[in-house]
């Protein structure tokens, strides 16, 4: 008998990305006619976002295409009938870079391939770690970032949590009066609950950054966005976060697999499968399809809200926009992804600073973080 081991989890930790008052704006210019001829101006709202690639409404991946793809229909009028809506998809590889596709379907051929995106000094390029403009002549041009996107931090490996608690602790906070008689009084005040997230065997360079937070130059030898110090810049000053505790981007680490039967807008049919429906198993989790045949075989992930013996249901995908589950040819392959998150402040009084414990001579760390949740 062979026993198989399912894959320790990898965490990851995405920090709230919040856009101010006005927006973060952005320029790209797009070719009809003649070279970079059309400009486009977008701007991501204001709001709380994370760099989660879910498609949920606070999803800064699915806001920013939302609005690239809005702003080249505002833009380009005669661009290929100027109904686009699909023309730029954005997702996040397996190292953490986003990736910006330039769909062939439109950016093919002379001159209409040429694109140009004026990254440098923006807001959106630091959170997307992207460093320097770019600009490109080849069809179905692809930009990669310059290094990972900020707010989040990545495990990489498997062994990195020592110990950690599926469910959070219900903690009574309240006053208790005892009698001489035996008898007893309590008045409740109020449930907290919390968790602890216990990190161990984190290299350097994914534990410091000198003091350096998200999207600010690294001081050598550390790497831009990485380490776990930049999470705590943002952590200390009471922003939230998610905790992942599998957060990988990884189909060797999926729960289930099969092929699309059948599709809708937001609900993918396996006809072969019969997953418990009461309760669901997959709700929370992600439905990810490594090629997307609408998209010249780009990826996409969705959050998963429901769904049925042999159905997932996935959030409703804004109705502008075409990233939706109904893009897939029958017997598509699909993965399903354990990455449930629970949203936490740090407990400032449990950790007033950021201190990880060295493991000595080999230049790894472990951490306790305390969690309290965060309820909005």
């Amino acid at each position: 008998m062979v026993l198989l081991l399912a894959p320790q989890p990898q965490p990851k930790i995405l920090s709230v990305v919040t856009v101010p008052t006005g927006g973060w704006d952005l320029t790209l210019k797009i070719t009809e006619s003649s070279s970079l001829d059309t400009q486009v101006d977008i701007t991501v709202p204001a709001g709380d976002y994370f760099m989660a690639w879910d498609h949920q409404d606070d999803d800064f991946i699915h806001e920013l295409q939302n609005q690239i793809n809005a702003g080249i229909v505002t833009a380009s009028s005669g661009f290929v009938g100027g109904s686009i809506t699909n023309a730029v998809h954005i997702w996040i590889d397996s190292d953490h870079y986003v990736n910006v596709d330039f769909d062939a379907d439109y950016f093919q051929g002379s001159p209409q391939q040429i694109v140009s995106i004026e990254w440098s000094g923006t807001d959106i390029g630091a959170v997307c770690g992207f460093l320097s403009n770019d600009n490109d002549m080849t069809d179905n041009v692809t930009f990669t970032a310059d290094v990972p996107h900020a707010y989040g931090w990545y495990a990489d490996f498997d062994g990195a949590i020592a110990n950690d608690m599926t469910h959070d602790v219900s903690e009574f906070k309240g006053t208790q009066v005892f009698t001489m008689s035996g008898q007893s009084k309590v008045q409740k005040l109020a449930l907290q609950y919390h968790n602890m997230l216990d990190l161990q065997y984190i290299p350097e360079s994914k534990m410091w950054s000198n003091d350096v937070g998200y999207t600010e130059a690294p001081v050598y030898p550390y790497a831009r966005n990485e380490p776990l110090e930049c999470w705590w810049q943002e952590a200390h000053q009471g922003k939230r976060f998610r905790v992942y505790r599998d957060g990988q981007i990884d189909t060797t680490r999926f729960a289930d697999t099969g092929a699309v039967t059948s599709d809708t807008t937001t609900q993918l049919t396996d006809s072969n499968k019969s997953w418990p429906a009461s309760p669901y198993r997959w709700t929370g989790r992600i439905l990810y399809v490594p090629d997307h045949t609408k998209n010249t075989d780009n990826p996409q992930r969705w959050y998963i809200t429901g769904g049925s013996a042999t159905t997932v249901t996935v959030n409703a995908v804004d109705p502008a926009t075409p990233y939706d589950i109904a893009q897939h040819s029958a017997d598509q392959v699909y993965y399903l992804l354990e990455q449930p998150y629970k949203t936490y402040v740090v407990d400032l009084d449990q950790m007033p600073e950021f201190a990880p414990t060295e493991h000595p001579h080999i230049n790894e760390y472990s951490l306790k973080i305390p969690l309290r949740k965060y309820v909005a």
